[in-house]
């Protein structure tokens, strides 16, 4: 059986603890303090019947099981504050399996129990623009789970915290695109549009939380194809609206849906099937208003 990554469509738990670490500044700055902290990660089975695997995932039948990898990185951010204080790196000994290890040196400094932190993984750039329409490229670059965690012991030589639930930030969709004559259609473009207007393109770390820049998303591979896979984010609670957009040539193809969910942490398989968005018109002069003659 191959071991694939699922993206982030998983949660996963942790339990905080540590040892530490102390550095000293110069008298004329305050005293930073380093502390190793220890994450235990537990990663959620989740069941797909029609998703291709990707690395980071083990797959039998319909069961996906998420694991962890050697480059997954979790960035910790005290609340209100928009830079990280370190990471937590899963352990050698137990890459593959679905609980690990996770071990790093935070800078602890001004941390007090019930004190809160944000979980960022697997990496702190949280963009969805760029996509190019594969898994490998949505692993490599556009998945990402976040969680938020409170301080509950602080010792001299250790500190731990509450359990991590990680979510993640996108759902994933594999899109099949076909034309008005049912055959598969390949597009060098497409464009997502939203009609809510909070479809994701990137997030950035303010006060403590990520704020959201919201705008359509480009997929553009590297040649036409009929299938594209997609990290979608769409804030808005309830069903959207969705419009796609490809351009061949002069002719462009849209396809709309509403009152659609697409649900953080799932994947889904969809098909559509694009008409031409003809815009062209011919008009004639019609006869006008019917007028009264009398003819004795």
């Amino acid at each position: 059986m191959e071991t694939k990554r699922f993206f982030g469509s998983c949660m996963m738990a942790a339990v905080v603890t540590a040892g530490c670490l102390l550095m000293s500044c110069s008298e004329d700055k305050q005293e930073e303090v380093m502390k190793e902290f220890t994450t235990e990660g537990v990663l959620e089975t989740l069941q797909s019947s029609d998703l291709a695997n990707t690395r980071g995932l083990t797959q039998d039948g319909t069961t996906i099981k998420a694991v962890w990898k050697a480059d997954d990185k979790v960035y910790a951010y005290p609340d209100g504050s928009n830079k990280s204080i370190g990471t937590l790196s899963p352990k050698a000994d137990q890459l593959g399996t679905e609980r690990t290890k996770l071990d790093g040196t935070l800078n602890s400094s001004g941390l007090k129990v019930g004190d809160y932190m944000n979980f960022l993984m697997p990496r702190e750039e949280f963009s969805y623009t760029g996509q190019v329409g594969t898994l490998a490229d949505i692993e490599k670059k556009y998945d990402y789970a976040q969680s938020r965690v409170y301080i509950t012991e602080i010792g001299t030589n250790s500190m731990k915290g509450s359990t991590a639930k990680f979510t993640s930030g996108q759902s994933i969709i594999r899109f099949t695109i076909k034309g008005a004559d049912g055959q598969l259609m390949n597009i060098p473009n497409l464009t997502i549009s939203a009609a809510g207007k909070k479809l994701v393109t990137s997030r950035s770390m303010s006060g403590g939380t990520f704020s959201a820049v919201y705008g359509d998303l480009e997929i553009t591979p590297a040649s036409a194809t009929s299938e594209l896979f997609v990290a979608l984010s769409n804030d808005k609670e309830d069903g959207d609206t969705y419009t796609l957009l490809a351009t061949i040539g002069t002719n462009k193809y849209t396809y709309t849906r509403s009152n659609v969910t697409f649900k953080k942490g799932q994947c889904y398989h969809v098909t559509v099937t694009m008409s031409l968005n003809d815009d062209t018109y011919s008009e004639r002069t019609g006869y006008g208003t019917e007028e009264e003659q009398i003819w004795d």
